[in-house]
């Protein structure tokens, strides 16, 4: 599922600027997908990010490690 989740198949989280690049550090990573301020963010877009961040909560509280790539 992490997996998943740092990955192109959702676009929810694309890869760093050093990664698009092939340069510096932390190539490998990844970061939120931002949306234009002027255009809204579509509900089911909405529910992904609050699902990962119930995953992440339960991860946290129940001191499992989650394979996320982020910085």
């Amino acid at each position: 599922m992490c997996a998943d989740i740092c990955s192109t198949r959702l676009p929810l989280f694309i890869l760093c600027p050093n990664g698009r690049t092939g340069s510096g550090l932390n190539g490998d990573r990844w970061i939120p997908n931002v949306f234009p301020p002027n255009q809204s963010i579509p509900a089911t877009i909405k529910k992904q990010y609050r699902f990962i961040g119930q995953l992440m909560g339960m991860a946290i509280r129940r001191k499992h490690y989650l394979d996320l790539k982020f910085p």
